[in-house]
């Protein structure tokens, strides 16, 4: 990926403000619970670290967000708008995404929603989402396990981002990639392992399939 050296200079100045912020929250909170504790208190110092790790990378994400929101469209790797979805997407991995494998489900609706994507109540996540506040998932929609939905998609000197819609009851099934553009109708079903390619536009009450997806059969709707 082509990055300019000024570009990793200022990621790299975000994630260590980040950094000290938490470690300076621990110390600050350290003497409430420390005599209770006693020798486990270095353990919950770095639980509290990382809760507030997470929570400080949140609030950085969503206040450059409401600077300048991330925006659909097709740039080049070293202009500026694919600058800002570098520093958007490293603060969003390194300070929530990370820690996604040891988020319980019921949590993970929570931590999308923390760093920008819009989700629905009864919304069920298992899987993983890049580039949140491009991704909307509509209530009870199911998302599986190992599922992967990226608003993004990279050529050689290029990027191109766009919106991912999940709408109400749809199903993604295990292993499935959904890429930028994608849209999935209410009630409708990706089948296990499938790649639903860019800007594929998925009707409602309909099972798709394969790799590309495309129509297999309809179903009743919900």
């Amino acid at each position: 990926m082509k990055t300019k050296p000024v570009e990793l200079i200022v990621i790299s100045f975000f994630l260590i403000l980040t950094l000290i912020l938490s470690g300076v929250g621990v110390l600050l909170l350290n003497p409430i619970y420390r005599d209770v504790l006693h020798d486990y208190h270095i353990l919950f110092d770095f639980i509290i670290f990382i809760v507030l790790f997470i929570l400080f990378s949140a609030v950085t994400v969503r206040v450059l967000l409401a600077i300048a929101p991330l925006s659909p469209g097709n740039f080049d790797m070293l202009s500026r708008r694919a600058f800002y979805w570098k520093l958007i997407t490293s603060i969003t991995e390194v300070g929530g995404m990370y820690f996604l494998p040891l988020t319980p489900l019921f949590l993970k609706p929570l931590l999308f929603r923390l760093f920008g994507a819009r989700i629905g109540k009864n919304a069920e996540i298992a899987g993983k989402l890049i580039e949140l506040p491009l991704i909307k998932i509509e209530e009870y929609a199911f998302i599986g396990g190992g599922v992967f939905i990226t608003a993004h998609a990279i050529t050689h000197d290029s990027i191109l981002l766009d919106t991912v819609t999940i709408r109400k009851r749809a199903t993604i099934g295990l292993g499935a990639i959904v890429m930028p553009g994608a849209e999935i109708g209410e009630n409708s079903i990706v089948a296990p392992g499938a790649v639903v390619s860019e800007k594929t536009k998925i009707p409602p009450n309909e099972v798709w399939g394969g790799v590309p997806a495309r129509k297999l059969k309809d179903i009743e709707p919900s």
